[in-house]
C-alpha cells in the first residue's frame, strides 16, 4: 500500500513516524474479518487518531491543521484507493471515480478525465495512463494550484499475477520519469 499526504508537513512528518513504527515495512495488515478497506482504516486510524486528536481544538488566529492522506494498493481482496479525511472518515476513491487526489489538487483529476474522455483513458496501457497522469499533474502544477509544485513523483501498484497475493508497488526513478516528461512533451508538441 502507497500513501501520501497533503497539509501540515509536521503532522505528515510525525504520521509518517507513527506508520512506520506501527507498521514497518510490512505488507501485510492484521486480518479481522473485516473488508481490506475497512481493517486497513481501522489500523490507519489507530495510528494517526493520537497524533491528530489533539489538533482539532480551535485556536484564534492560528491556522487548521487539515491533512489528508491518501491510500492506494492492491490487497490479495482487489484494489483500493481512498482518503483519510481530517476529522478519519474515509472516502472511497476507487467506488466513485477509480482515481484520486488530495489537497490543493484535488480537482485536477476530474478535470484531466473529462477533457481526455476521447482517450477511453481505462482501457489504455499503464505505459499511456503513466503520461497521462504525469501530464495531468504538470498541468495542475502549470496553474499554480496552492501548494503545489514539482518535483513529480509517482509509485505504480501493478495487477497481482496470482489469486490472493498482493500487488507490487515501486516509486518510478528519476530516468523513468526523464522519460515520461520527455514523452508528454512530444505529446503536446503533436498537439500543437
Amino acid at each position: 500500500i502507497a500513501w501520501a499526504a497533503s497539509g501540515s508537513v509536521g503532522l505528515i512528518q510525525e504520521a509518517e513516524e507513527a506508520l512506520n513504527k506501527k507498521l514497518g515495512q510490512t505488507d501485510t495488515f492484521e486480518r479481522r474479518g473485516k473488508e481490506p478497506k475497512k481493517r486497513i482504516c481501522d489500523v490507519i486510524a489507530e495510528v494517526l487518531r493520537p497524533i491528530l486528536k489533539d489538533r482539532y481544538i480551535p485556536i484564534p488566529n492560528d491556522p487548521f491543521p487539515a491533512t489528508a492522506f491518501l491510500f492506494a494498493g492492491y490487497p490479495p481482496e482487489g484494489p483500493l484507493i481512498f482518503e483519510l479525511l481530517p476529522n478519519l472518515t474515509s472516502i472511497d476513491h476507487l467506488a466513485t471515480a477509480g482515481f484520486a487526489a488530495i489537497g490543493s489538487g484535488d480537482i485536477f483529476p476530474y478535470f484531466a478525465m473529462a477533457s481526455l474522455a476521447h482517450f477511453e483513458v481505462r482501457t489504455r496501457t499503464l505505459a499511456d495512463v503513466k503520461l497521462i497522469v504525469y501530464r495531468t499533474i504538470q498541468d495542475a502544477i502549470k496553474v499554480a494550484a496552492y501548494g503545489l509544485g514539482p518535483p513529480i513523483q509517482m509509485i505504480e501498484i501493478v495487477k497481482p499475477e496470482k489469486p490472493n497475493e498482493s500487488g507490487k508497488g515501486r516509486v518510478l526513478n528519476d530516468g523513468e520519469l526523464r522519460a515520461i516528461e520527455e514523452q508528454v512533451s512530444a505529446w503536446k508538441e503533436l498537439e500543437r
